[in-house]
């Protein structure tokens, strides 16, 4: 499976053979307004711009995860968040989409404007127990510090338990207006 960036607020996903990457006519797009996909498709929510592929729940199905950097939250404008879609036999689905935000129970941190929380992401197994583990990036964070979230992947998902967020001054780096988590690789 390759999830491409999409524009337009989707990404177009195209499921690879051993005669590669199939025409376009066939691929499968989502969007907020896909069935089971939480949210609203709107203009400027950027779902898209940041896309990641792993086995969270550890079924042996890629699952995407799908930054939305300026998704707003409430009063707070361009906070946020960040769409697990989850894999199966029969494909990538929306059912049983997971949101997550800085206003998730159990996530350090609120949604505040501008924070652009899911402006990257990745998704990575780094504890080694066979389930992609979310590391989402908001480099806006605190007026432009930056930080990044580690979210545990288990069966059911991206779990609060353990979750983790740190910056640059965390680490004992420059940190002001330094967008830690611009990028993660």
């Amino acid at each position: 499976m390759v999830a491409g960036i999409g524009s337009d607020n989707r990404i177009d996903v195209a499921y690879g053979s051993a005669s590669g990457i199939p025409q376009s006519a066939t691929w499968k797009t989502f969007t907020q307004d896909s069935p089971g996909v939480p949210g609203a498709d709107e203009s400027n929510d950027m779902f898209g711009a940041a896309v990641a592929v792993g086995d969270v729940t550890g079924d042996g199905y890629d699952d995407v995860a799908v930054g939305a950097a300026c998704e707003d939250l409430g009063d707070a404008k361009c906070t946020g968040d960040v769409t697990l879609l989850h894999g199966s036999r029969s494909g990538l689905t929306g059912t049983g989409a997971q949101f997550i935000s800085q206003n998730t129970s159990g996530i350090p941190g609120t949604s505040e404007t501008d924070d652009i929380f899911g402006y990257a992401v990745q998704l990575l197994d780094i504890n080694g127990n066979g389930y992609a583990d979310l590391t989402a990036a908001a480099p806006h964070e605190n007026t432009g510090n930056g930080a990044v979230w580690e979210l545990r992947g288990r069966p059911g998902g991206i779990v609060p338990d353990a979750a983790l967020s740190f910056g640059g001054r965390t680490l004992g780096t420059p940190y002001t207006k330094a967008q830690f988590g611009f990028a993660v690789e």
